[in-house]
């Protein structure tokens, strides 16, 4: 896989470029139970063999395993429908709260019609949201 050289990638690009047992940078180690520490390269705190190529790529691991074509396609997928719910639920919350004027409260959901619990910001109107039964979350 070729990267584009300014670091900016493509979400298919930053999915495929990723460990399938990678958890996160905070974390202290994968899905695997691998420590962090004890693949990346230690002169180089951010370096992880949890990335393919990059910036971000360096150190070894012999359990590090990257998605197939399809399962990147897969997530690729899952990941656009869920923003594209969330800013659907934004856009209903917004037009609730410019209608009513209430901070916060409960709608229901656009996407499934549970409860969509919201709340908007006193200093910046700023709103977050997240729904208990499809998980459709966001923080403005």
């Amino acid at each position: 896989m070729e990267t584009n050289t300014n670091e900016t990638m493509t979400l298919k690009e930053q999915i495929s470029n990723r460990c399938i047992h990678f958890t996160g940078m905070m974390d202290q180690s994968c899905k695997k139970g691998i420590k962090y520490s004890t693949v990346k390269i230690s002169s180089k705190p951010v370096k992880r063999p949890c990335f393919k190529s990059g910036r971000l790529s360096g150190g070894q691991c012999s359990s590090a395993q990257f998605p197939s074509d399809s399962e990147v396609d897969k997530e690729v997928e899952e990941s656009e429908k869920m923003m594209m719910a969330a800013i659907g639920a934004y856009s209903y919350v917004k037009e609730h709260f410019h209608k009513t004027g209430k901070r916060s409260g409960e709608i229901d959901c656009p996407s499934c019609g549970s409860p969509l619990r919201y709340r908007v910001a006193e200093y910046n109107n700023h709103i977050r949201a997240k729904c208990s039964g499809c998980d459709v979350s966001f923080i403005e």
